[in-house]
């Protein structure tokens, strides 16, 4: 990375730890580009040249997040990418929830979404290998959709606190519907009826 890559980087993360730091005490949408670049002791241009608006900012900041959390797990395991991510909501519930009640999904969504994309994929080529199977590309990519689309509206009702989940549970019951994808590889490999 050069120096000023580097430098630039340095810079993002302040400005994204005073958005984060103020946000607990002023809440998300009371927080003001004014607010984070006085924290940080630079001007609106800095801010500006970084990123377009808070939201900007928020959206490089949850992407930032999930990147740590994914990184950081080995061998590409179900559960333990589930128990992370839990994990991650509880620590920044607050954060979440704030943003969800004030800005609505998409920030989380436009966050979050890449990662369950690319692991459910995985989870469905190794169901595909294992069934023998080879699903055609259209019904893939529905699958892939339709099982990121449900744990992630799990993880927001999680954040939001109105799914009368235990933390266990949830992570098990989420990872025991992904251990269910191979029902819906069918032997030809195509989308057709499973009833």
């Amino acid at each position: 990375m050069r120096k000023e890559d580097h430098r630039n980087e340095e810079t993002k993360i302040k400005l994204a730890q005073a958005f984060r730091e103020l946000s607990l005490k002023k809440g998300v949408a009371k927080v003001s580009i004014a607010d984070i670049t006085n924290y940080c002791h630079c001007n609106r241009n800095t801010f500006y040249y970084h990123f377009e608006d808070v939201r900007y900012l928020l959206n490089w900041m949850f992407e930032q997040d999930c990147a740590k959390v994914v990184s950081s797990l080995k061998g590409g395991d179900v559960k333990n990418l589930i128990s992370s991510c839990i994990h991650y909501t509880q620590e920044n519930r607050l954060l979440l929830k704030d943003t969800f009640e004030n800005l609505g999904s998409d920030s989380l969504n436009r966050a979050f979404a890449p990662y369950f994309e690319k692991t459910i994929g995985v989870i469905i080529e190794k169901y595909e290998a294992q069934e023998n199977s080879k699903l055609d590309d259209r019904y893939r990519k529905f699958l892939t959709r339709f099982f990121c689309e449900a744990v992630g509206g799990m993880m927001l009702a999680y954040v939001r606190g109105n799914d009368g989940f235990l933390k266990h549970e949830l992570i098990n019951d989420i990872t025991n519907a992904l251990d269910a994808i191979p029902l819906f590889i069918v032997k030809n490999g195509t989308s057709e009826s499973l009833v």
